[in-house]
C-alpha cells in the first residue's frame, strides 16, 4: 500500500515538473537570446549538434516549453531550423514517451477511470488515438511534456502517438518559427509577445479547429453508442 501511494506522489510530481520547469527555463533563455543572439548565429558545426542532441532531452524531459523553443530557434536561425526543430520534437517526444512509460502511471490513471464521464472520454482516446494524438498536439493550450506523459499513461499506440504527434505539431511550429523571424529584436518579441497580430488569430484558429475537433469525435462516440 505504501508503494502504491509513494509511486502516485512521484507520478504527481512528475507532472508538476512539466509544469513549472518549463516556466523558469523559458525566462533563463530569454535573457540568453537578449544578449548572445549574434554569438549563437555563428555558432560551429560541432556546438550545433550539441545544442540540438542537448534539445531532444530538455524538451523530452519537460525542461522547456516547445512553442517557445521554436520561436527562439526562429529568431536565431529562421526558417533554417524548420528540420532539425521537426527531428528533435519526434525524437524528445519518444523519450517523454518512454521515460513515462517506466513511471507508468498507474494511479493517476485510476483515479482519472473512477470518474465516469471521464473515462469514456479515456476510452476514446484510446479507440480514436491517432486523431485524439493529432489534435492534442496542434492545440497551443496543451504543454506538450504534460500530454506527452499522459497519452503514454494511457498507452496510446506508438505508431499513433507518432504520426499524429509530428502531423499536429507541424502547424504551430511552423508559425512559431515564422514569428520569431520576424521579430526585429528578440528583446521586442520577449517585451510584447503580442505585436504580430497574426499570431493572436493563429493561435486562436489552432485552439478552435483542436476543439471542434475533439468535440466531434466524443459527439461520434455518444451517438454510436446511442444508435449501434
Amino acid at each position: 500500500m505504501n508503494q502504491l501511494k509513494q509511486r502516485g506522489v512521484w507520478e504527481i510530481l512528475y507532472l508538476i515538473w512539466m509544469a513549472v520547469i518549463p516556466l523558469t527555463s523559458s525566462i533563463i533563455v530569454g535573457y540568453i537570446g537578449f544578449h548572445e543572439a549574434l554569438q549563437i548565429q555563428n555558432w560551429p558545426i560541432s556546438s550545433l549538434i550539441i545544442f540540438w542532441i542537448s534539445s531532444i532531452f530538455i524538451l523530452g524531459l519537460g525542461f522547456f516549453p516547445t512553442s517557445f523553443f521554436a520561436l527562439f530557434c526562429g529568431y536565431i536561425w529562421g526558417f533554417n531550423s524548420i528540420l532539425p526543430i521537426f527531428v528533435t520534437y519526434i525524437l524528445a517526444s519518444l523519450l517523454g514517451y518512454f521515460v513515462a512509460k517506466i513511471i507508468k502511471g498507474e494511479k493517476i490513471l485510476t483515479f482519472l477511470e473512477s470518474k465516469n464521464k471521464v473515462n469514456k472520454v479515456l476510452k476514446n482516446v484510446n479507440r480514436n488515438s491517432i486523431h485524439w494524438v493529432f489534435l492534442i498536439r496542434l492545440s497551443p493550450v496543451f504543454p506538450f511534456a504534460i500530454t506527452t506523459a499522459l497519452l503514454a499513461y494511457l498507452k496510446v499506440n506508438l505508431k499513433s502517438f507518432i504520426v499524429g504527434g509530428a502531423l499536429g505539431m507541424l502547424p504551430r511550429s511552423l508559425f512559431a518559427i515564422w514569428a520569431g523571424s520576424q521579430a526585429a529584436t528578440w528583446q521586442k518579441l520577449l517585451e510584447n509577445p503580442d505585436s504580430i497580430s497574426l499570431q493572436n488569430i493563429f493561435t486562436l484558429a489552432l485552439f478552435l479547429l483542436s476543439g471542434f475537433g475533439m468535440f466531434y469525435l466524443i459527439r461520434k462516440e455518444t451517438l454510436t453508442q446511442l444508435n449501434p
